[in-house]
């Protein structure tokens, strides 16, 4: 029986996507050419956490009724060992390293951070309410710091290696 081998070429772009690509990623509204986010709201996810699952459906609502707000939404995977090395990769690249790491042990929730200052300004938990949780996100929305160019934007998501 003949074995069909990978090619090179095809196994090092499959690579660089499962590295480059983030855990899971869905944004609030679309991006308008030159516009950055005002605010990232990280879930730290897991598939078997019950509070995750609780926690999803209202969060899918909420996020619907703040499309018109400069969100980012994605999550931290931290389901087994691979999808944690890859969520702590992708925090990494992307300059919440230490958010991640003072955060990862414990999943069903999520955080509002200022993507300018790589601070939490807020909290979202899945014993609130669709209304709570949406309040939540405004407040935090308000909080966070003017946004910078896009360009600068860029360089802080994307730091050189």
């Amino acid at each position: 029986m003949k074995l069909n081998r990978i090619n090179p070429f095809v196994w090092g772009i499959s690579l660089m996507c499962a590295v480059l690509l983030p855990p899971a990623v869905t944004t609030a509204q679309s991006p308008m050419p030159g516009s950055a986010p005002k605010l990232i709201g990280v879930a730290f996810y897991a598939d078997w956490c019950p509070d995750c699952k609780e926690l999803g459906p209202e969060m899918m609502n909420v996020m619907k009724d703040v499309s018109g707000l400069p969100i980012y939404f994605t999550r931290f995977d931290l389901t087994n060992e691979q999808t944690k090395a890859q969520s702590a990769l992708f925090a990494e690249w992307v300059g919440l390293g230490t958010i991640y790491r003072q955060n990862s042990g414990s999943t069903g929730y999520g955080l509002l951070i200022d993507p300018q200052r790589k601070q939490v300004v807020g909290k979202l938990m899945h014993t609130q309410t669709e209304a709570e949780l949406k309040s939540a996100i405004q407040s935090a929305v308000s909080k966070t710091s003017p946004v910078r160019t896009d360009s600068a934007v860029r360089q802080s998501l994307n730091p050189a290696p």
